[in-house]
């Protein structure tokens, strides 16, 4: 769990989103930030 926290942490700070982890496919979102949480980007696919 910790290791999850400090790598959404980073992720937000680098501005790349934890999509790719999560789900496991490789998708960039441009500046996801807070608000991604809250309503995920929809998904096109």
């Amino acid at each position: 769990a910790r290791d999850l926290s400090r790598l959404h942490a980073e992720a937000l700070a680098s501005g790349v989103e934890l999509r790719v982890a999560r789900t496991g496919r490789p998708r960039r979102v441009a500046r996801a930030g807070r608000r991604d949480r809250r309503h995920p980007p929809r998904r096109s696919l």
